[in-house]
């Protein structure tokens, strides 16, 4: 709806919708203040869900069914003081990548009220998901040293299960998932393969 939503670290406001109508001449429809550094935003129906750095809301839920005046409605404590820094969503699940290795996937049925129901634990720290596969993969990417890519199988969401890694050159970073080619893209930190794409099964 030529919108976007974009979130940035700590300081004056974390939360901006811009206004895309004209994409030559973009402005700003509203901002809001969150307090903490907002790393990565998913939106769904009047709903943004946001991986946050908060340690009493790591998810935070922001209404913006008026982009003129968007507000927090609600969000989750997840256990432990570990940031959240990457989201994605599929149906009305969220899943949240943390910078302890953790996956956890959220019921968002009540966006205002969403309700922890699964979590796999990984190491290092995750730095990207993308799901897939008619939403029955988590592709996550990150630090861990021998197993920086790895897929989940989510079919049932409250018990995320590995199903294979991938050790990367390096650490990856990014992960977008392509329905066309049936294959997942990943960035990373090492010269030898800094862009990767990996065949989906």
């Amino acid at each position: 709806n030529n919108k976007a939503y974009v979130v940035r670290e700590a300081g004056t406001e974390e939360f901006h919708i811009l206004n895309l109508s004209n994409p030559t001449s973009i402005t700003q429809s509203s901002q809001l203040n969150l307090t903490s550094t907002a790393n990565e935003v998913y939106v769904s129906g009047n709903y943004a869900y946001i991986a946050s750095s908060d340690d009493a809301r790591e998810l935070t839920v922001i209404n913006i069914s008026n982009p003129a005046s968007p507000s927090v409605v609600g969000g989750y404590n997840l256990t432990g003081t570990e940031d959240a820094l990457t989201i994605t969503g599929f149906g009305n699940y969220v899943a949240v990548g943390r910078t302890n290795g953790q996956v956890q996937i959220l019921n968002i049925t009540t966006p205002a009220s969403p309700q922890l129901i699964g979590t796999y634990s990984g190491s290092g720290q995750v730095n990207d998901i993308d799901v897939g596969m008619s939403n029955t993969r988590l592709f996550v990417v990150g630090t861990n040293p021998t197993a920086e890519f790895t897929v989940l199988n989510i079919s049932d969401p409250t018990t995320p299960v590995m199903l294979g890694t991938y050790n990367a050159p390096g650490n990856l970073n990014g992960v977008k998932y392509s329905a066309t080619q049936n294959a997942v893209y990943v960035v990373g930190s090492s010269n030898s393969g800094n862009f990767c794409s990996l065949q989906a099964e």
